[in-house]
């Protein structure tokens, strides 16, 4: 049975409270600070507030995957054949 990333990702490295963060090469004289923490404090007043927004991503993530694996399987017919030199109709949205 073949996993989605998310759940590669959760099995095989786990979530530990502990986000990477992205290095930028921000030009030092343009005073923009890329800190998600800093962030987190001053504009959010949550000092967590990283972590768990990257919780209820993995939490949207694992119950889409729950939503598609309960759906019913597409039943997907081929188009019909065509009399030589014409095309089959386009289907209409």
């Amino acid at each position: 049975m073949r996993s989605s990333a998310v759940e590669h990702l959760v099995h095989t490295e786990g979530v530990t409270g502990s986000i990477p963060v992205a290095s930028t090469n921000l030009p030092r004289y343009c005073n923009i600070v890329n800190d998600a923490n800093r962030y987190a404090n001053e504009t959010v007043g949550d000092p967590a507030y990283a972590l768990k927004l990257f919780q209820r991503v993995i939490t949207g993530s694992l119950e889409t995957i729950k939503i598609v694996r309960g759906l019913p399987p597409l039943d997907i017919r081929e188009p019909k054949a065509t009399v030589e030199g014409s095309r089959p109709l386009e289907p209409t949205h």
